[in-house]
């Protein structure tokens, strides 16, 4: 089923890639994302995102500077 309504992908500009490091030339596949962030009442909390699961959506702010009409990024 084709989506008929999309919002593109904000793009990056070379300085995004300068704070790329590889150690030992190696990449590796995960399949569990970790996300650590700081709440409203200033705590520290980590959510994962685990890909093998049905439950592996994400909701993003979307920037406000543009004029979509939508306010989330999905994932």
């Amino acid at each position: 089923m084709p989506i008929t309504d999309t919002v593109p992908l904000p793009t990056s500009d070379v300085s995004d890639h300068s704070r790329l490091f590889f150690q030992r030339d190696r990449m590796f596949l995960h399949n569990v994302f970790r996300v650590n962030y700081t709440t409203y009442d200033i705590c520290r909390k980590q959510d994962t995102v685990n890909s093998n699961t049905t439950h592996r959506n994400i909701m993003i702010l979307a920037n406000t500077n543009d004029d979509s009409d939508h306010l989330f990024l999905y994932a």
